[in-house]
């Protein structure tokens, strides 16, 4: 929209530097931080693991195209790259969450293509910056979800590769299909996100298409999108299907709206991840943001109408996506990208271009998003590097679980066998729908046994390990029993596993 002024050397060494502290912030201490394992990170790796190492998933499927262990079908984007980290890891917390960081700092160099093809190479840069230090993306990259980074990343590509197909070689166009068509394999959310964007995307860029003699590569695209949709669906409909709840009630999907434009200008514990809660730091991009949508709906060109859709259709898909408020946050910022920083560097760069020509009106104004910036820059290393774990963090990411399956490995060759308290058993996330004749994503909490695959490094659970009540033990046989924060009354316990506080997290009698 605006000319680049900035020379290449420039460009480069910023975007080196950009890139650096994007790798910094998502690969220190990675293995290590959060401290231990969230339950959908087990699965993950479970799954990766057990496929390296047999060469079949939970079911006995050799190589799979897709998954359907466990509550939903998995998609071969969610597990075969980290088949490839645990290759080259080894089975580790590390292995698990190299994915999602690497492919959250390639995040950041497709945000700075992207915003530098639109705009210019200030944008760019800036934009790219805001991703690094962007708490949802942050988060994200540092979590060892198969889904999220992958969608984000494909979509994000597919996007570039696009608009610079349309506006240039239309060969980059059925690129970009391809990446879009990835998305289908990498979240079952993109079926809904990418279809519907595609469709607005076909209405503000088909005459340019057009224009530029290009329609044979833009239908050639069409059909590459279409078959990797069906393809998916196909592949899907062999088992389980995730469907994601839909917010029930006019409350729920306005609640799930509130929620999400909350969590964008105040990092709260709606995110669900604790152990990265800092707030605030989108508040300050508040002012930015308002004034970078009014003046992209200002320009009323398709690029910048482009962002406006982008971000909506993000928001209402996440909202209407999800039963529960964390749900729909998550799946809007899924969906939604780095729009948020690109807008926000939109808006900055405007502000200054017309420095010069409005003095009065815009002294004040750069001062304040210096101050901004550098205070959300600050607040957001304070946290990052004096944060330490708390006893909530280490509850929600199960701490003492190594410990635990370290001393019922070493021990279970001397008893009859190893019962968990029923409460420790998991719950399926899934149910019956007679009128879809199909299981369908139903809210819980999932459960042990990915915990102790993971850490007994076991693609089949040992029969010795088992989920009853306490009977089990009082029955005499030779057996051990783990009970959760509670011990049995009036029976000494054979040992305790704490948290750091030295709250008791598991309680063993054998």
């Amino acid at each position: 929209m605006f000319e680049k002024r900035l020379s290449l050397p420039v460009v480069v060494l910023s975007l080196l530097v950009i890139l650096f502290v994007a790798c910094f912030l998502r690969f220190y201490r990675l293995g290590v931080t959060p401290p231990g394992l969230y339950v959908d990170e087990a699965f993950f790796g479970d799954l990766a693991y057990c496929v390296l190492s047999t060469g079949r998933d939970f079911e006995g499927v050799s190589w799979p195209l897709v998954s359907h262990g466990h509550f939903t079908t998995i998609l071969p984007l969610q597990f075969y790259p980290m088949v490839v980290s645990v290759f080259v890891f080894g089975f580790d917390v590390f292995a698990v969450r190299f994915v999602p960081a690497f492919l959250g700092v390639l995040i950041v160099l497709v945000t700075f293509l992207l915003a530098r093809f639109l705009f210019n190479d200030f944008v760019a840069l800036l934009s790219a910056f805001l991703v690094v230090v962007s708490p949802w993306h942050v988060v994200y990259s540092r979590i060892g979800f198969g889904n999220i980074m992958p969608m984000a990343f494909f979509f994000l590509l597919g996007l570039y590769f696009f608009l610079k197909g349309i506006y240039g070689n239309g060969k980059l166009m059925v690129l970009g299909a391809f990446c879009f068509g990835l998305t289908f394999f990498s979240y079952h959310l993109a079926h809904l996100f990418v279809s519907l964007f595609l469709f607005g995307l076909h209405f503000l860029f088909y005459n340019r298409a057009s224009l530029n003699n290009g329609h044979r590569f833009y239908y050639l695209s069409v059909f590459v999108i279409v078959l990797f949709f069906a393809s998916s669906l196909i592949a899907s409909s062999t088992g389980k299907i995730l469907m994601p709840v839909m917010a029930s009630s006019i409350k729920i999907l306005f609640d799930n709206l509130l929620g999400i434009v909350s969590s964008v200008f105040s990092f709260t514990e709606v995110w669900e991840l604790p152990y990265l809660n800092f707030n605030p730091i989108y508040p300050l991009y508040l002012p930015l943001i308002v004034f970078g949508l009014f003046l992209l709906l200002w320009d009323r060109n398709s690029k910048s109408i482009l962002f406006v859709f982008w971000i909506s259709l993000a928001f209402v898909i996440g909202a209407f996506s999800s039963d529960i408020p964390g749900g729909a946050i998550r799946r809007a910022f899924t969906c939604a990208g780095p729009v948020l920083e690109i807008i926000t560097a939109y808006a900055i760069y405007w502000m200054l271009f017309h420095y010069k020509t409005k003095r009065n009106v815009f002294c004040l104004l750069a001062v304040l998003i210096s101050f901004s910036l550098f205070f959300s820059a600050s607040n957001f290393a304070f946290h990052y590097f004096s944060h330490r774990p708390s006893i909530s963090d280490e509850k929600f990411f199960m701490t003492p679980l190594q410990e635990l399956f370290n001393y019922t490995e070493s021990a279970k060759s001397q008893y009859k066998s190893v019962v968990f308290s029923s409460e420790l058993a998991s719950r399926r996330c899934a149910k019956y729908d007679s009128t879809l004749q199909q299981d369908v994503y139903y809210i819980c909490s999932l459960g042990f046994e990915d915990y102790l695959r993971f850490y007994t490094k076991s693609c089949t659970i040992d029969a010795k390990y088992t989920f009853g009540d306490v009977d089990s033990y009082l029955q005499g046989d030779s057996v051990i029993y783990v009970t959760k924060d509670q011990g049995i009354p009036n029976i000494p316990s054979t040992k305790v596993f704490n948290y750091s506080n030295g709250e008791p997290a598991y309680w063993v009698y054998a």
